[in-house]
């Protein structure tokens, strides 16, 4: 299935604009994944933005801000996606 993280990235905004990553202007992000259930979409939403930070910025600074990145931001709101969202079939 498909889900739609959000994530509260506020902890570590002014971070980022210090290291040159100036894409993110507000305190969240959303990212879209494919998992199998809300808790592995969670998991899989940080590393995937950890990845776009990487994309974006590829410094050491960057790949050790990734690596702490599970402490340091959260996912707020996790919401199913697509055609089965609603319990279809």
């Amino acid at each position: 299935m498909t889900y739609k993280a959000e994530i509260d990235i506020t902890k570590i905004l002014p971070l980022l604009n210090k290291l040159g990553i100036s894409k993110y202007a507000r305190g969240k992000t959303y990212v879209f994944i494919k998992a199998e259930d809300p808790d592995e979409a969670c998991a899989f939403a940080i590393l995937q933005f950890g990845r776009e930070l990487i994309i974006t910025n590829d410094t050491l600074a960057v790949r050790d801000l990734v690596t702490e990145l599970h402490f340091l931001v959260r996912v707020t709101k996790i919401r199913r996606i697509g055609p089965q969202a609603n319990g279809g079939f």
